[in-house]
Parts: C-alpha cells; sequence; structure tokens
C-alpha cells in the first residue's frame, strides 16, 4: 500500500498499531531509495516503553534500568553534574584531573594499593598513620609533634618544628656528620651519654 499524502490525521484519540501473528513481529521504519535514510522524528511528546517515558522530548533520558556501552566515549560537557548510587564505583583505566580540580574524600576510609605521587605539596589536617618505612627524597617539614613507629629515611633536610617521640627500644642513629643540640639536654636516670 502506498500513501502518497505526507500528513495524515489520526482523529480518534488514543491510537494503538496492531501487528498481529502468533509470533515476535518487528515494526520497522526505512527509506528504500538509494543512498537515503528515513528519520523517526518525535516533534512532541517523549518516547515511551510500557508507558514509562525513558527519553523526554529535550533529550533527556530518565528511568533507565541498566546502562551497557560497549564502544565509543562517554563525553559529559557544561556545569551539570554525574553523580552515583550507594553501590561500588569502579575506575578501571587511568583516571585524570584536570586543571585546579579538586578530588574530595569524606569521613570514610582511603585505600591506596599502589604508590602516591605528590608532584606539589601535601597538606594533611589530622593524624598520619605509617605503618612500614618511609622514604623523602626532598626536605620534609613538621610544624607538629611527630611519632614514628618505623623507619623514616630523608635524603635531604628534615626541619620538626615540634616534639619528636621515640618510643619502645629501639635505636636513634645519626650519619658521620655534625650533630646540633641547641637547646637543653635531658637523659633518663642510670643512662650513659657517651661520645
Amino acid at each position: 500500500m502506498t500513501i502518497a499524502d505526507n500528513n495524515i490525521a489520526l482523529t480518534g484519540g488514543n491510537t494503538s498499531l496492531d501487528i498481529t501473528g502468533a509470533g515476535t513481529r518487528t515494526l520497522s521504519l526505512l527509506n528504500s531509495t538509494s543512498s537515503q535514510v528515513a528519520n523517526l522524528d518525535l516533534t512532541d511528546g517523549e518516547l515511551l516503553t510500557n508507558g514509562t517515558s525513558r527519553l523526554t522530548n529535550a533529550g533527556s533520558l530518565q528511568n533507565i534500568t541498566g546502562y551497557t556501552q560497549t564502544a565509543g566515549n562517554f563525553s559529559q560537557s557544561g556545569s551539570g553534574t554525574f553523580s552515583t548510587g550507594t553501590g561500588n564505583v569502579s575506575l578501571n583505566g587511568a583516571t585524570n584531573l584536570t586543571g585546579a580540580n579538586n578530588f574530595t574524600v569524606g569521613t570514610g576510609a582511603t585505600t591506596l594499593g599502589g604508590q602516591l605521587g605528590v608532584a606539589s605539596y601535601a597538606t594533611l589536617s589530622a593524624t598520619l598513620d605509617v605503618a612500614s618505612n618511609t622514604n623523602v627524597g626532598g626536605t620534609l617539614g613538621v610544624t607538629g609533634a611527630t611519632t614514628l613507629g618505623s623507619t623514616l629515611g630523608v635524603a635531604s633536610t628534615a626541619t620538626f618544628n615540634g616534639n619528636i617521640s621515640q618510643t619502645g627500644g629501639n635505636t636513634f642513629t645519626t650519619g658521620t656528620g655534625t650533630v646540633s643540640l641547641n637547646g637543653k639536654h635531658h637523659r633518663c636516670e642510670r643512662q650513659r651519654f657517651r661520645r
């Protein structure tokens, strides 16, 4: 059947197109003219499945219960936000924060299974617990009390403006350079001070 009219009015209200048959049927839209295509254009209204809106006329996805992208890029532009639910979020590839953007972690624990590299500086406003050896290749400046439970290796200069507390039976060892003790010096009872 060929319909030559380019504007077909259905004036009876809600209309159903019933494709009958004993098996699954498919409704296809195509342009059989060579090198031409047929577009489906909703001038107004939304795209629904089973009575539920999935795509608004403005182009927003909604009520989507699952999403799988097998190829291509996922790109977000503008000032919109990207939020997740309470389930796990896996970043399987390299992840970059560009520009002067911040990465903020709430009150939960942060676990790093590999090496942490800081190219600029790190500001810690709470306690830092180090369970193993710590090596510093540059200058280390500490303004508060410092407690070391393991080895701290500094290849350059370390400056401590607060207290240094050493506990247990471990030793404090220096190299062959000069050690300057500019303040008062105390030793515990029955302990020797050698030079």
